[in-house]
């Protein structure tokens, strides 16, 4: 049924599941940004990993579904799809910012194209040189496959793959992306965004994140070596397919190669 078709009865119910851990500072943005999207036929689900700040109290407030389950961010994730009950699911992170109008989008790239899955670009937002270098990567990113992974899925055939795999603490997003592929799902990019709170990160703090997710990396690569096939001469022709984007913003581009460069080194050792 065409999108158009439902605005003259019912849009389908869309399930937002969010895990949360101490995320009081970045919470009440996302759950605003929900409140402010155009479609209402929303349901919100809160999974906390037992916060000591105030993530509970702004959920309440919210009046969203909050659920208290120790666990990993995959963990969380899969719970929140085992009691979703919405004909799609989007799993969005504590500290993103929907753009208004995007899960309407995501419907409507589902009805009107037949696709199962909708991968949402990524803009990061903060202060200080390195989120520019930050956000330039994502530019030069954007729709490059291998490079995105979708978020907002049909839920029956979310279930059908069983969730994210909880043995990834990292890459869980582009593992189960990879087993949608392989399924043969329809894939889409939306127009709309998400805003990345990342705040004002330093160059050590971002590489005290890259070694705690490099310790873990490992796994994922491990369960797909036979299709990961990274090399310099494929980043060579990324960023020359791209390089408007680096002439474009010449002091955010040294930046950006250093972090390149750092991941790739922190992720094999």
């Amino acid at each position: 049924m065409r999108y158009d078709t439902l605005l003259s009865t019912k849009t389908p119910l869309v399930s937002i599941v969010i895990p949360t851990k101490n995320s009081a500072k970045t919470l009440p943005e996302l759950l605003q940004s929900i409140a402010c999207q155009n479609l209402t036929n929303l349901e919100t689900i809160v999974v906390d990993d037992f916060s000591t700040d105030d993530t509970g109290g702004i959920a309440k407030a919210f009046r969203v579904q909050f659920y208290s389950v120790e666990g990993s961010r995959t963990q969380a994730r899969n719970y929140g799809l085992k009691i979703a009950q919405g004909v799609y699911v989007f799993f969005v992170d504590s500290d993103m910012i929907l753009q208004t109008g995007l899960v309407e989008e995501c419907v409507k790239l589902c009805l009107d194209g037949g696709h199962q899955a909708i991968i949402v670009p990524e803009v990061d937002v903060g202060r200080g040189y390195w989120v520019s270098c930050l956000r330039l990567g994502k530019e030069i990113s954007r729709v490059e496959r291998g490079h995105e992974a979708a978020r907002f899925f049909d839920r029956t055939l979310a279930e059908y793959l069983g969730g994210y795999d909880e043995k990834l603490l990292a890459g869980e997003d582009f593992d189960l992306h990879r087993r949608a592929q392989k399924l043969g799902l329809r894939f889409a990019s939306s127009e709309s965004e998400i805003y990345h709170q990342v705040g004002d990160l330093s160059f050590f703090e971002l590489m005290n994140k890259y070694r705690f997710y490099g310790k873990s990396i490992d796994t994922y690569r491990d369960k797909w070596k036979s299709e990961i096939h990274s090399s310099p001469d494929e980043f060579v022709r990324l960023v020359f397919r791209k390089r408007h984007l680096l002439l474009g913003n010449l002091i955010e581009a040294p930046g950006y190669f250093l972090i390149v460069l750092a991941q790739y080194v922190i992720q094999r050792h």
